[in-house]
C-alpha cells in the first residue's frame, strides 16, 4: 500500500479523535469562536517547536511568494473558516452528522485535482467517490421529529465547510509540489490561520467568551486541538505522496471512527439510526475501490 495512503487512514482516526472531543467542548460553551482559538493556537505552538528541532525550519525559507500564498490561503480556508463552519455545524447537529455533511468535501479535491493538478479520474475513483458521498449523505438524514434542527442552519453550515476544506487541499498539494516538508508546510498554514483569528480578538465579544470557558469545556477543547494538529500532519504528509483526489476521500472516512468514538464517549448527546450502518456499509465500499 502507498505510504501516502497510510498517512491518509491515519489521518482520518485522528481527526474523528478531535471532532469527538470538539463536541463535547461546543457542546459546553455554546459557541465556537473558542474552539478554533485554543486548537489553532496549540497547533502553531505544536509546529513552531516540530521545527526548531527539525531540519523544516530551513525549508521554510525556500518557498516562493507562490507558495506562501497558497499554504496561507488553505490555512485560513481551512483552519478559520473551514472549522468556524464545521464547528459550528457540529454544535447545532451533533458530529455524527456534522462530520457525515463535512465529508461531503471528497467532490472538490477529485474534481479540481483533475483540472488543475493533471490528477487521472478512473471509474473506480469515481464510483468510490459516490459511494463516500452516498453513505455520508444517507447517515445525515434525520427525522421528521429533527427537523427544527435543519432549519436552524447546520446543514447548510456543513455544506460550506465541506468547500472550504476541499478546496483548502488542492491548495496544499499544489504547494507541495515545490516544498517537499510537510511540517512546514502546515506550520505555515496554522500561522496564518492564528494571525487571521488574532484580529478576531479585537472584538469584546469573542475576548468575553474567553474569560468564560469553563475548565469542564477546555480540557476537551485541549485534547481535541492535540488531534487536530497530529492529524492536520499525518493530511499534509499524505497529499506529499499521493494525489488529492484519493488523500481526500480516504481522510473522509473519518466520519466512520467518530460513530465509533461518539458511541463510546458522546452516547447521551449524538444519534444512532439504522440508516448510520447502510451509510457505513458505502462508505467502506467506496473506500476499497479507491484502492482499486
Amino acid at each position: 500500500m502507498d505510504i501516502g495512503l497510510i498517512f491518509a487512514l491515519l489521518a482520518a482516526v485522528s481527526f474523528s479523535g478531535h471532532l469527538v472531543f470538539v463536541r463535547k467542548g461546543v457542546f459546553q460553551t455554546g459557541e465556537s469562536f473558542t474552539a478554533i482559538l485554543i486548537t489553532v493556537f496549540l497547533g502553531t505552538l505544536f509546529f513552531a517547536l516540530l521545527l526548531i528541532f527539525s531540519s523544516g525550519w530551513d525549508k521554510l525559507w525556500t518557498l516562493s511568494r507562490y507558495g506562501l500564498a497558497l499554504l496561507g490561503i488553505a490555512g485560513v480556508l481551512n483552519l478559520v473558516v473551514g472549522r468556524l463552519l464545521s464547528y459550528s455545524s457540529i454544535r447545532l447537529l451533533g458530529a455524527n452528522k456534522a462530520t457525515a455533511l463535512v465529508s461531503t468535501a471528497t467532490f472538490y479535491p477529485v474534481i479540481f485535482g483533475v483540472l488543475w493538478l493533471n490528477e487521472t479520474l478512473t471509474i473506480y475513483l469515481g464510483i468510490g467517490v459516490v459511494c463516500i458521498v452516498g453513505g455520508v449523505i444517507l447517515i445525515s438524514i434525520r427525522r421528521e421529529a429533527e427537523v427544527s434542527k435543519i432549519r436552524s442552519g447546520g446543514v447548510l453550515i456543513g455544506l460550506i465547510s465541506a468547500l472550504c476544506i476541499g478546496m483548502s487541499s488542492v491548495l496544499i498539494k499544489a504547494a507541495l509540489m515545490e516544498v517537499d516538508s510537510p511540517s512546514t508546510a502546515v506550520f505555515i498554514s496554522f500561522m496564518t490561520a492564528s494571525l487571521a483569528i488574532g484580529f478576531l480578538l479585537f472584538r469584546k465579544e469573542q475576548r468575553a467568551q474567553l474569560t468564560q470557558l469553563r475548565r469542564s469545556a477546555l480540557i476537551p477543547l485541549m485534547i481535541g486541538g492535540v488531534f487536530s494538529a497530529i492529524g492536520q500532519l499525518l493530511r499534509f504528509s499524505a497529499l506529499n505522496y499521493s494525489p488529492v483526489s484519493i488523500v481526500t476521500p480516504l481522510t473522509s472516512i473519518a466520519v466512520l471512527f467518530v460513530f465509533f468514538f461518539s458511541f463510546l464517549l458522546n452516547r447521551n448527546i449524538e444519534v444512532f439510526t439504522w440508516k448510520v450502518f447502510i451509510g457505513m456499509v458505502a462508505i467502506v465500499a467506496g473506500v476499497f475501490l479507491l484502492f482499486q
